[in-house]
C-alpha cells in the first residue's frame, strides 16, 4: 500500500495532514501531505496513442534523471503499487488544446488501495505541459519521489503565445556551442514551464560570418534540427528572417527567396516567419511588403498553415503612415500578423491603428542589461563596464513588471535571447504567460526546486532574488552584495551534488562577480582618493615627487590585486561553463563572439 510520507523537505512544512480547499483562478488545490510514489508503474492511455506514450517516457526519463528511479510503463504490477496514468483524452473539450488535469485518487489512499495520479490532456503539447508540472510539483531526491496529494490540479494558459529564440548563428555566447541533443534537453525543459514555441534564425543577418569554430554543423542543419525538435514537442517553430539584401534589386531579391524555399523545403515543421521591418534590415515597405507576398506563397507550398508576420521597427514616420495605409486599404491575407519589438511605434499606437484581423505578438529584449529596450535602472557604472549587456542577469522582479505592461493588447510573446545567462528570465516570462498573477517568489521556487531539488529550492531561490538585488542602487553602499555570496558560498559547500549544474554555476559567477566587483572598486576608489591628495601636495614637493606618489598609490590596484581568491574562483567558474555548455566569457580564451557578447572576463 502507498503510505503517506511525512516530508522533511523544505517545501513540506505541515506534520499532520491538513485540509483546505480553495478556488484560485478556476483551478481546484486540495493541499494535504505528500505521498510516496517512488514504485510507480506509469500507465497509458489509450494504450496506443503515440503522444501519451511519448509524455510518459519523457516522464520517466526526467523522474529517473532527478531520483534515480526508473519507472516503466505498465510494467508488473503488485499489491498496492502506486501508479500515474498519463491520459490523451481528445474529447474532453473544457480543457482546450492546451489546459490539462491532474488528479490524485485521494479516496483510495485514505483507506487501503494505491495512490493513482492521473494527468490528462487532450493534446500532445497539453500532456508535456501537465507531465512538466507533475516534475515542477514532486519532491524528487535520490532514490525518492514524493508528490501532494492535491485532489484537483486544473489549468489553462492566460496568453495563447508564449516562446523564446534560440538562434544557432556565431552572435550568442552559447547557443552557437551546442549539439542537438543539448538544443533538445533544453527545449524540453522550457516546454515544461508552459513555452509553446521556439524561434530560430536560419537565414544569414548582420554578423557576418554564417559559421564559427565552435559550431559542429552548418546552421542551417542545425535549424533543420530545432525545427523537428519542435515537431517533436509539439509546439510552435518561428523563423526569423530578415531581409538582408536590397529588395529593389531583382536578381538579389530572387536569390533570398530562393535561400527560403530551399529550408521551408527541408524543415519538417514551420508556424510562421517573421521578417522585421528594421533591426535588421532597412528597406522601405513598398519593396518588403511585395517580397513578402511572393515569400508567403513559397511558405504555404511546403507548410500551409504558417504564416507571414512582420514589424514596424526603425520606421520613420513616413514609413509608418505608408505602412497603416496600406495595410488598413488593402489588408493582405498574405499577412499573419504584427509584430511589437524594439525601436517601433509602440504596441498601443499599432493596435489603434492597424486592423484588428492582424494579432499582435510582442518581441521583447530579455537579454541584454545596457542599451536595450529594458536596461538595467540606475546601474551602477562599475557593473555596466565590467557586466556588460549579456552578463548572467536574473531579474525576475523587473521581468514580471515589464511582462505585465508590455504584453497588454498582444496574444503573447516571443522573445530576444542571445544566450543561457537570461535562463531565470525566460522562466519568469513563461510562467507569466501561462498565469498572469502567479507570485514572483513562487516562480523563483519552481525554477530553484526543478532544478536544484526541494532540499536547497528555498535558499536558492532567496539568492537567486538576492542577485538582482545586487544591482539596485550604489555598489559601493550595498551591504547585500556580501551577504549575497556568503549565502551561494554557503550552498556551494552544502550542496557538491549541483557542482556540475550550468545553471547553478550561472548563479554562482554571478554572486562571486559582484563581489569581486564591489571589492575592486572600494579598494580602488580608496587609491584613486589617495593619489589626488597626493597630487595636492605638489605646491609643497614639486609636480613631479608629487605625480610619481600618485603613479604609486594606482599601481596598487594592479600589483597588490584585492581578493585573488574571487577571482580565481571565478575563472574556475567560467572554464567548467564553457567545458559544460559552451558559455564563452572571454575572446581570446573561450571565442566569444565580441566584448559585449557575455565576455565578461
Amino acid at each position: 500500500m502507498a503510505a503517506f510520507v511525512p516530508s522533511a523537505l523544505i517545501r513540506s512544512r505541515i506534520t499532520a495532514m491538513v485540509f483546505v480547499a480553495t478556488l484560485i483562478g478556476g483551478t481546484h488545490v486540495m493541499a494535504l501531505e505528500f505521498v510516496d510514489v517512488t514504485g510507480a508503474v506509469v500507465g497509458v492511455e489509450p494504450a496506443d496513442s503515440e503522444s501519451a506514450t511519448f509524455a510518459a517516457t519523457v516522464l520517466i526519463e526526467e523522474v529517473e534523471r532527478r531520483t534515480g528511479v526508473r519507472w516503466a510503463i505498465d510494467g508488473e504490477v503488485t499489491e498496492g503499487m502506486p501508479r500515474i496514468d498519463v491520459v490523451l483524452d481528445t474529447a474532453d473539450a473544457s480543457l482546450g488544446d492546451e489546459g490539462y488535469r491532474i488528479g490524485v485518487d485521494l479516496i483510495e489512499t485514505w483507506v487501503s488501495g494505491p495512490t493513482r495520479v492521473r494527468i490528462s490532456a487532450t493534446t500532445r503539447r497539453a500532456l508535456l505541459f501537465g507531465v512538466g508540472r507533475f516534475l515542477r510539483e514532486a519532491d524528487c531526491t535520490e532514490g525518492v519521489v514524493l508528490f501532494p496529494t492535491a485532489g484537483l490540479i486544473e489549468s489553462r494558459p492566460a496568453q495563447r503565445l508564449r516562446g523564446h529564440q534560440l538562434g544557432y548563428r556565431p552572435l550568442p555566447n552559447s547557443y552557437d556551442a551546442w549539439s542537438v541533443e543539448q538544443f533538445d534537453q533544453y527545449i524540453r525543459e522550457l516546454v515544461f514551464f508552459g513555452t509553446n514555441a521556439i524561434e530560430s534564425i536560419p537565414t544569414s543577418t548582420e554578423e557576418g560570418a554564417r559559421i564559427n569554430k565552435h559550431m559542429i554543423m552548418t546552421r542551417e542543419e542545425m535549424n533543420v534540427h530545432i525545427s523537428e525538435l519542435c515537431q517533436k514537442y509539439d509546439i510552435e517553430y518561428w523563423a526569423f528572417a530578415p531581409a538582408m539584401v536590397d529588395l529593389s534589386k531583382r536578381n538579389e531579391k530572387r536569390q533570398l527567396l530562393r535561400d527560403h524555399e530551399a529550408f521551408y523545403r527541408s524543415a519538417p515543421h514551420i508556424s510562421a516567419v517573421f521578417v522585421p521591418g528594421g533591426d535588421p534590415g532597412t528597406n522601405h515597405p513598398q519593396h518588403l511588403y511585395p517580397y513578402l507576398a511572393e515569400l508567403s506563397a513559397l511558405l504555404k507550398r511546403y507548410h500551409p498553415n504558417a504564416g507571414i508576420w512582420t514589424s514596424l521597427q526603425k520606421f520613420e514616420p513616413d514609413k509608418a503612415e505608408w505602412t497603416y495605409a496600406y495595410l488598413n486599404r488593402e489588408q493582405p491575407d498574405w499577412l499573419a500578423g504584427i509584430v511589437s519589438a524594439p525601436w517601433d511605434p509602440g504596441i498601443e499606437e499599432l493596435r489603434a491603428r492597424l486592423p484588428d484581423r492582424y494579432p499582435i505578438r510582442v518581441y521583447p529584449d530579455i537579454t541584454h542589461n545596457i542599451r536595450s529596450q529594458f536596461p538595467v535602472p540606475w546601474w551602477d557604472p562599475a557593473l555596466n563596464m565590467t557586466l556588460g549587456r549579456e552578463a548572467p542577469n536574473p531579474r525576475p522582479y523587473d521581468h514580471s513588471i515589464i511582462h505585465e505592461a508590455y504584453t497588454r493588447g498582444s496574444i503573447g510573446f516571443l522573445a530576444y535571447s542571445e544566450g543561457i545567462h537570461d535562463d531565470v528570465n525566460k522562466i519568469v516570462w513563461s510562467l507569466r504567460g501561462w498565469d498572469r498573477d502567479m507570485p514572483v517568489i513562487e516562480i523563483v521556487r519552481e525554477y530553484a526546486r526543478f532544478f536544484f531539488g526541494p532540499d536547497v529550492a528555498e535558499r536558492a531561490a532567496d539568492g537567486i532574488l538576492a542577485l538582482e538585488e545586487n544591482w539596485r542602487g550604489p555598489l559601493a553602499t550595498n551591504g547585500g552584495v556580501e551577504a549575497t555570496l556568503a549565502l551561494w558560498q554557503t550552498l556551494e559547500g552544502e550542496h557538491p551534488e549541483l557542482q556540475n549544474s550550468w545553471r547553478w554555476q550561472l548563479a554562482l559567477l554571478r554572486a562571486y562577480f559582484d563581489a569581486y566587483v564591489r571589492s575592486r572598486l572600494i579598494r580602488e576608489s580608496t587609491l584613486e582618493a589617495e593619489a589626488m591628495a597626493a597630487l595636492a601636495t605638489a605646491s609643497d614637493i614639486g609636480p613631479d615627487a608629487a605625480m610619481s606618489e600618485a603613479e604609486r598609490l594606482l599601481a596598487k590596484a594592479t600589483e597588490e590585486p584585492i581578493r585573488p581568491d574571487l577571482r580565481q574562483r571565478i575563472e574556475e567558474i567560467t572554464h567548467d561553463m564553457f567545458r559544460a555548455v559552451g558559455y564563452q566569457t572571454s575572446v581570446p580564451k573561450y571565442g566569444a563572439h565580441g566584448p559585449e557578447r557575455g565576455a565578461i572576463l
